[in-house]
């Protein structure tokens, strides 16, 4: 197993200091379909913060477009009240 492939099976952890942990390393992955859609999953964890904000600061850190979310289904948007639309 490479390790894209092992932290996307950390990312399904009910430890949530493990998924945050995935969540960071996992962001140098990003770009890819299946890595992008668990790094969403990890930015809405509603089990805890910590996987939240740790992949948020890692995509961020990127300094790159991986920094920005999109919905990874065409016709799905994501938003939150007062903003707009992705």
């Amino acid at each position: 197993m490479d390790r894209a492939e092992a932290l996307l099976q950390l990312a399904k952890s009910d430890d949530f200091s493990e998924r945050a942990r995935a969540g960071t390393e996992l962001s140098q992955f990003a770009g890819s379909a299946t890595v992008d859609q668990v790094l969403l999953a990890l930015l809405l964890d509603d089990g805890n913060t910590s996987p939240v904000q740790d992949t948020a600061e890692a995509l961020i850190k990127r300094g790159d477009r991986a920094g920005s979310v999109r919905s990874p289904q065409p016709g799905i948007e994501l938003t939150h009240p007062g903003t707009t639309p992705i």
